[in-house]
């Protein structure tokens, strides 16, 4: 689901949706970017600007994993280690991948070359706890595991050298920025960690287990849940831990809340969506129509808000009904938002389009926001839009999928809008 959505976020806002002229109907053949032959189930992992494409496959009772571009195949090995290890992170050149066996942790590095690079970190680790990795700009990778009872964090570098090793369990969330890691933690309050692993500023603060932190434009904006039933505190610090200020809001509806725009936007459990300049001003706050009369605030079924390359904002829920609601508001530089829900698991929603393959027609329609179909393409290579994906949106009208042991590009002829 993090692939997914981060697809969308760079992919929408590709074209402009001025009343387009279809033409007829025509037949898509994708053109093989490399085989993955006497596999199964493979699985699109990552596609990079320069189209090369990262992939899970099984074969042999074997798990493999592998890079091809341009019909050539870069690397590939096979995980003989009996459990699949996770390709979290593309960073630059690089894929980092982990996994745990016997109690030991193991970093794999791969470049496009097929170069590798491993480690196995000191240590005894728990197979089954794992919070999340983040690669820096330089390269460095950092990993959050469970080492007996207590979370730790494991450092290595860009060619799987262990670095460092500190304990992690009061921590309650994370941001990264470039070379930089902020932390937020219930013993330790805010901090910047250095490449090091020590902090190089701290300032103290209380924190729940219910907090969440987020970054934009050198502002550090912090939600805590913690306090009372139905509401939090948000609060705001700059990049060097300066107190910027604090106000009480409602409480934030799961972790469904985004820093963009020098504002911060999020929606609460009264089923409202909200957003608040960098000063701590209320910008503006929306009902959304869906939740007034029906809202469980246990229920999970937000999608997240997505960034729009033209700056708007996208609020994605896919359980709901197939049709789009378009919210037009008037607040600063941000000029439109859109609230949209998709068909749940078979939908791709972009800024412009809703995306989804049409079984009985074999058919790829583009539909726009409110699910009107716009247009179908007949398509020789039949897209898997399940939950356990193989295909993979680069943008609007590119992607990659799977067939008959062959990884296709596929390109949808758009016609010329008028």
């Amino acid at each position: 689901m993090k692939r997914f959505l981060l697809i969308l976020m760079l992919a929408a806002g590709m074209l402009g949706f001025t009343s387009p002229v279809w033409a007829d109907a025509i037949s898509i053949h994708g053109v093989s970017v490399g085989s993955v032959s006497g596999k199964e189930s493979t699985r699109i992992l990552h596609v990079d600007e320069d189209g090369t494409v990262y992939y899970r496959a099984y074969g042999n009772k074997k798990i493999y994993y592998g890079a091809v571009r341009n019909q050539k195949k870069l690397w590939e090995f096979a995980n003989n280690e009996g459990i699949p290890l996770h390709a979290e992170e593309f960073s630059g050149d690089r894929v980092y991948f982990y996994g745990i066996r016997d109690q030991k942790l193991k970093v794999i590095i791969y470049d496009k070359t097929g170069k590798r690079y491993e480690a196995v970190a000191p240590g005894t680790y728990n197979l089954t706890e794992y919070y999340g990795d983040q690669v820096l700009a330089d390269g460095t990778y950092y990993l959050r595991a469970m080492q007996g009872s207590a979370e730790v964090l494991l450092a290595f570098d860009a060619k799987a050298k262990f670095l460092w090793k500190r304990d992690f369990s009061s921590v309650v969330s994370t941001i990264q920025q470039d070379n930089s890691l902020y932390v937020l933690d219930k013993k330790y309050g805010l901090f910047k960690l250095r490449t090091d692993g020590k902090a190089k500023w701290k300032t103290p603060l209380k924190a729940s287990s219910d907090s969440w932190i987020s970054l934009e434009k050198d502002v550090l904006y912090i939600h805590d849940s913690g306090y009372e039933p139905g509401r939090a505190m948000l609060s705001a610090y700059s990049t060097d831990g300066a107190f910027l200020w604090m106000k009480p809001v409602a409480k934030l509806m799961d972790t469904f809340m985004i820093a963009h725009g020098n504002a911060y936007h999020y929606v609460d459990v009264e089923g409202s969506w909200n957003s608040y300049d960098a000063k701590g001003e209320l910008l503006w706050s929306v009902s959304i129509p869906e939740f007034d009369s029906s809202f469980d605030p246990d229920d999970m079924h937000f999608g997240l808000i997505l960034i729009l390359n033209d700056g708007s904002l996208l609020l994605q829920d896919w359980s709901q009904n197939d049709y789009g609601y378009v919210m037009d508001l008037k607040s600063g530089t941000l000029s439109k938002y859109m609230y949209s829900t998709a068909r749940s698991g078979t939908t791709y929603t972009t800024e412009n389009y809703m995306i989804y393959y049409e079984e009985e027609e074999d058919a790829i329609v583009y539909a726009d926001l409110e699910g009107n179909p716009l247009h179908r393409y007949h398509y020789a290579y039949k897209p898997d839009f399940t939950e356990d994906e193989t295909t993979y949106f680069y943008n609007e009208t590119t992607f990659y999928t799977v067939w008959n042991s062959k990884i296709y590009k596929i390109v949808v002829p758009l016609p010329a809008s008028s």
